[in-house]
């Protein structure tokens, strides 16, 4: 979850939830990550999400650097536009994973942007209406919460939709918090519903106690052997530059050497997009990557949203 900076609407037209959705997409589509519920409101927005093949930090800057680089563009501002980190919560499939799908697809709900579930159904910017089959939603994973609501009722949408028309409120604190947080002196039971009250660098659990305990224990297991890397991002950056390449038949060097012929220019002007709009790297490594000035890079930019450039994701590339 992350909220805007100022309460600012980042989230607030359908433009920039189609950009974000988009971009989104494109992670689920690089097996970055498996969503299985989803909430956009005007200033912030809820994932449950599943780390695939890339580290839940890569996944989301790669998704949050791209979105808030083209909002700044299409807004024309500069600065920060989400409050700092995203906020994570481990979360414990068999105590709370129902509680925290229902408590996301049901804000909309909660903040009166709709007035009932039937009105829900028709909302388009949460999971909610692909799980009852009232859109399509190919993108998003099912099986876990099927897999719950098959368990009480022969219909597991008509499960789910019972769940929610009873749902209890009185677990919300937790949802964004934790039931427990693991830090420097170890597990503690979380009190009160602001998370910003918490130690800093801690992990929010929401689960039981033996669930944080054994969370912990890994934790002190691996303790000090995480050393970041950046591989998964330059194994993206390194397969875009070649796709490109191979798309505008140009050399890698030579898209590298500041050449500027015709061909070449297209493929960096293509690149930077990519870069920049989908991968989620500054200006500055971009312009080092291709081999020009930043001020050449942001030349580029201006270019692509004066012909509508960021409204096509990795068109013509995959021609080999």
């Amino acid at each position: 979850m992350s909220r805007a900076v100022e309460g600012i609407c980042i989230l607030g037209a359908d433009e920039t939830r189609k950009d974000f959705l988009r971009r989104l997409l494109i992670l689920v589509e690089d097996h970055m990550l498996r969503i299985h519920a989803w909430s956009l409101m005007d200033n912030h927005f809820h994932l449950l999400a599943e780390p695939l093949e890339a580290t839940l930090s890569c996944s989301m800057h790669r998704l949050l650097t791209g979105f808030s680089a083209a909002y700044n563009r299409r807004m024309d501002r500069k600065g920060h536009v989400f409050q700092g980190r995203f906020h994570s919560i481990l979360v414990e499939y068999e105590t709370y994973f129902r509680t925290l799908v229902g408590y996301i697809h049901l804000n909309p709900l909660r903040a009166g942007i709709v007035h009932s579930l039937a009105e829900l159904a028709q909302y388009p910017w949460t999971g909610h209406p692909a799980l009852i089959g009232s859109c399509c939603c190919d993108w998003m994973e099912q099986s876990l919460i099927k897999g719950i609501f098959d368990r009480v009722s022969l219909d597991w949408r008509a499960g789910y939709l019972e769940y929610l028309s009873h749902y209890s409120e009185s677990k919300n604190q937790y949802m964004t918090t934790g039931t427990f947080r693991i830090g420097r002196d170890g597990i503690m039971q979380v009190e009160g519903d602001n998370i910003e009250s918490h130690e800093s660098g801690s992990l929010g659990i929401l689960g039981s106690k033996a669930f944080a305990i054994a969370e912990y224990k890994i934790m002190q297991k691996h303790r000090g052997t995480h050393i970041r890397n950046r591989r998964e991002q330059h194994d993206t950056i390194e397969q875009a530059i070649q796709q490109v390449c191979n798309a505008f038949h140009v050399d890698v060097n030579s898209l590298k050497s500041g050449c500027r012929t015709s061909s070449i220019s297209r493929a960096r002007f293509k690149l930077v997009g990519i870069l920049i709009e989908e991968i989620g790297i500054s200006q500055a490594d971009t312009a080092v990557l291709l081999g020009i000035s930043q001020p050449a890079v942001h030349h580029i930019l201006a270019k692509r949203i004066s012909q509508n450039g960021f409204n096509e994701i990795y068109e013509n590339i995959q021609t080999n």
